[in-house]
């Protein structure tokens, strides 16, 4: 344990691109594959949209999401209120969310719900995102297995700020 916050001052120290959620990450020995998929705003409509990454996308563990940012500046309140932001946003819209892997199979996932995060992965802070996982058992996404692509569609049409994905295992 000591080599470990050994480590993560030496990460702090040296500059590297170690985040809080990074730096939590690695003292508790969690494992994780962030890939930013889009940065910018996207807006999600009817027509489908293709995330692809240079990164690779990979399964590392059964906590696996695509997220669409939806704001940031969000703080941690109580459900009513978090649930009020987060309707307030995404009204009514409908996003489906299908990911290919590299085997050639396509499994849909989850429709998206709520997620907050103080450290955002696109917006600096207090980011409020729909995150859409995958199912859990034999239609989930197979541990080990890579993502070549991800298709998007919403309807009605739905502003995003931006899109990542995840994957993560705990010791």
């Amino acid at each position: 344990m000591r080599g470990l916050l050994i480590g993560a001052a030496i990460a702090l120290v040296s500059g590297c691109d170690s985040g809080p959620d990074k730096m939590l990450d690695l003292l508790l020995g969690r494992e994780t594959n962030l890939v930013v998929l889009r940065q910018q705003p996207v807006l999600l409509s009817g027509k489908l949209t293709t995330l692809t990454s240079q990164q690779t996308m990979k399964v590392i563990g059964e906590s696996t999401f695509v997220c669409f940012v939806l704001r940031g500046d969000i703080p941690l309140q109580n459900n009513k209120a978090m649930d009020e932001a987060y309707g307030a946003v995404v009204h009514d819209a409908k996003i489906k969310v299908d990911a290919f892997l590299a085997s050639g199979d396509r499994i849909s996932l989850h429709e998206p719900m709520m997620a907050w995060n103080m450290y955002g992965k696109v917006i600096k802070s207090n980011e409020l995102s729909a995150c859409a996982s995958a199912l859990c058992g034999s239609g989930g996404l197979p541990i080990g297995s890579e993502v070549r692509r991800i298709e998007v569609s919403s309807d009605p049409s739905l502003l995003v700020q931006g899109i990542y994905w995840e994957s993560g295992k705990s010791p």
